[in-house]
C-alpha cells in the first residue's frame, strides 16, 4: 500500500527498517525513535473533523484530551487501586511466561495445552491467580526489567472483573439507548451527540462508531428475541517493563487508552498481512499471530517480509489510540504500563485481505511448511529446540489426519464419478441392445431358396 491510499497524515515506513533502527528488546527510546508523525495525532475537542474524517477511511490515529482517560490519569494511583476497587481480597488473572513473548492463546484450540512463542526452550505460559500488590511485587522485581529470558508478568482485567470501569470510564462504553429503540432513532440520536459540543456531550458519542450494530450490545440468556442494550464495559492490561505482546490482528475495531507508562506500537496493514506469515489455521495456538520473531527478523528465512511496510506510534498517559479491524500490530511495554480496551463490530475494509492472508496461512501450516511447524524460531533467531519438536510432533498426528481425510473423501468423489459413468455406459448398452432385438423381431421372416 503506498502513501497515495493512505490519509496525508499517515506515513508508512519498511518495518525491517524500523526494527533495525529500534530494536523489539531495548526498552530505551532513541532519538527519532518514535517517527513522530507516522501516526496522526488529533485532540478529542479541537479536531472533530479530522476525527470523523480518519473514522469513516477505516485509519489508525491517536487521540488526546478525552476527559475521562485525563482524569483515570491523575486518580488512578497506586494508592486509589490498591486500597479501592483493586483492593485484596481481590485477586485477578496474571499470565506469567519464561520471556518477556506473549501472545493471546485460545484454550480450546490448543487443546488446553498452553503455549507462548518465547527465547531458548521456556515456550509454555501458566495462568495464576494474584492480588494487584502480589503481581506488581513479582512483576517489578529486578530480574524482569531488561533481561528478555527472565519471567515476565501480564495482569489481564476482564470486564467482568473490573465492573467499576462502567463508573470510572464511560468514555469507553458502547452507547446505551432506551429498549426497543430502532436503528433509524438511534442513528439520529448518535448524529446529534456527535454534532455537539464534546465539551457537554458523552465523549462515548464521538468514540464509539459501532454503537448502531446489534453485536455491539450484550445479550442476556432467557431474554428470547429481546436484547438488553446496555454499556459494555472496557477490559484491562497490565504489563510489566519488556513484556512483548505478539503481532497479531483482531477482527474488531479496537480502541486503547493507555492510562500509565508508555508502550510501542507497530501497526500493518491488512494489505500486508501476508508479509507477516500470520499463521491461519484456526485449531492451532498461533492462529492470527505471525510466526516471525520481530526482535531478531531474519529476512533469509522470512522473505516476504522485507516488504512489510508499518507505522511506529509510543503511547503516553492520556493517548488514545484507535486500531481499525485486521490491522496487525506488534506492542511493547516499555515500562510498567496499562492500558484499557474496548472492542466492537468488525468492519468490511481490510476483511478481503485480511481472510486471504489467513486461507493461505492455513494452507501453509497444512502443507507442512516449517516456518508454521517450528516456533523455535521464535527465541533463538532460528533455532529449532526443544518446544518446536513438541509443537510439531503435536501437530504432525493433525496434519496426517487432515491429509487422510482429504484423500479419503477424494477417492470416494472419485468412485462414485466412475461408478456414475459406468452406470451411465452400462444402460446406454442395455438400452441398444434392447432395441436391436425389437428391430430383429419386425423383420419379415423369409424361406429358404430350394
Amino acid at each position: 500500500m503506498g502513501e497515495g491510499t493512505l490519509p496525508r497524515s499517515m506515513r508508512l515506513r519498511p518495518l525491517v527498517e524500523l526494527l533495525g533502527s529500534w530494536n523489539a528488546s531495548c526498552l530505551e527510546v532513541p532519538a527519532g525513535g518514535d517517527a513522530a508523525g507516522m501516526v496522526p495525532r488529533v485532540h478529542f475537542r479541537e479536531d472533530r473533523g479530522e476525527v470523523m474524517r480518519l473514522l469513516e477511511a477505516e485509519m489508525p490515529f491517536v487521540m488526546h484530551g478525552v476527559p475521562d482517560v485525563d482524569a483515570a490519569c491523575a486518580r488512578w494511583t497506586d494508592e486509589y487501586l490498591g486500597s479501592g476497587p483493586m483492593a485484596p481480597p481481590k485477586t485477578f488473572a496474571v499470565t506469567v511466561s519464561g520471556s518477556h513473548r506473549f501472545m493471546y492463546r485460545n484454550p480450546k484450540a490448543a487443546r488446553g495445552a498452553g503455549w507462548g512463542p518465547a527465547a531458548g526452550s521456556a515456550s509454555r505460559t501458566e495462568t495464576r491467580r494474584m492480588t494487584l500488590g502480589e503481581f506488581r511485587e513479582r512483576g517489578l522485581g529486578d530480574l524482569a526489567w531488561h533481561d528478555p529470558g527472565d519471567v515476565h508478568y501480564y495482569l489481564q482485567l476482564g470486564a467482568r472483573e473490573a465492573e467499576w470501569l462502567r463508573e470510572e470510564m464511560p468514555s469507553l462504553q458502547t452507547l446505551s439507548f432506551e429498549a426497543g429503540a430502532t436503528a433509524k432513532s438511534r442513528r439520529a440520536r448518535l448524529k446529534q451527540l456527535r454534532q455537539g459540543d464534546p465539551g457537554e456531550q458523552d465523549a462515548a458519542a464521538l468514540l464509539q462508531v459501532d454503537a448502531l450494530d446489534e453485536d455491539a450490545f450484550e445479550s442476556v440468556e432467557g431474554s428470547g428475541d429481546r436484547r438488553r442494550q446496555e454499556r459494555r464495559a472496557p477490559d484491562g492490561r497490565w504489563a510489566t517493563p519488556g513484556v512483548v505482546a505478539e503481532c497479531h490482528l483482531d477482527f474488531s475495531r479496537n480502541w486503547v487508552a493507555v492510562v500509565r507508562g508508555h508502550r510501542r506500537y507497530l501497526l500493518i496493514p491488512p494489505t500486508h498481512c501476508e508479509s507477516l506469515y500470520v499463521d491461519g489455521e484456526p485449531t492451532s495456538p498461533l492462529y492470527r499471530h505471525s510466526v516471525v520473531d520481530l526482535t531478531c527478523p531474519d529476512v533469509d528465512v522470512f522473505p516476504l517480509l522485507g516488504r512489510a511496510e508499518a507505522a511506529q506510534v509510543v503511547l503516553g498517559p492520556g493517548d488514545l489510540l484507535f486500531i481499525p479491524s485486521y490491522w496487525l500490530h506488534y506492542i511493547v511495554s516499555l515500562d510498567e504500563s496499562l492500558q484499557l480496551n474496548i472492542r466492537s463490530r468488525m468492519a468490511v475494509k481490510g476483511k478481503r485481505e485480511a481472510d486471504r492472508c489467513l486461507e493461505h496461512g492455513r494452507l501453509r501450516a497444512r502443507l507442512g511448511d516449517p516456518r508454521f511447524l517450528a516456533p523455535g524460531e521464535f527465541g533463538d533467531g532460528g533455532g529449532r529446540g526443544a518446544a518446536a519438536s513438541e509443537f510439531s510432533s503435536a501437530l504432525a498426528p493433525r496434519h496426517l489426519l487432515s491429509l487422510s481425510l482429504v484423500l479419503t473423501w477424494g477417492a470416494v468423489v472419485a468412485g462414485t464419478a466412475v461408478a456414475g459413468v459406468v452406470a451411465v455406459l452400462w444402460r446406454a448398452h442395455r438400452a441398444f441392445v434392447r432395441r436391436g432385438k425389437r428391430r430383429l423381431r419386425t423383420l419379415p421372416r423369409t424361406s429358404p431358396a430350394p
